[in-house]
């Protein structure tokens, strides 16, 4: 899997601008953020508040049950976030959201 850079993201977001002028239509740029395993997301601030749409995707930090509640709440409370992707469905082990 690539990790997706700021010039990478520049570079999709010229394209995704000029197919909206050629279509007539409005496309949306976006990002998955990761949350990082102190709660803070993976990426800085100021280019985060440039997409359109941030989703964040929640992945466990294995094995410490509790944590992943923790580490979600502190990251969906951050203005970046828009959507919350899969929530649960990563939720097999110790880390898991707890219900």
């Amino acid at each position: 899997m690539q990790r997706m850079t700021n010039a990478k993201a520049l570079a999709q977001r010229k394209q995704i601008r000029e197919l909206e002028c050629a279509a007539g239509i409005r496309l949306l740029h976006g990002t998955e953020l990761n949350i990082q395993p102190v709660g803070s997301l993976d990426g800085d601030d100021e280019f985060l508040s440039t997409f359109d749409i941030r989703g964040l995707g929640a992945f466990p930090v294995p094995p410490v049950a509790g944590r992943m509640t923790t580490r979600a709440l502190r990251a969906v409370e951050h203005p970046c976030v828009d959507v919350i992707g899969h929530p649960t469905t990563r939720s097999s082990g110790p880390g898991h959201l707890s219900r």
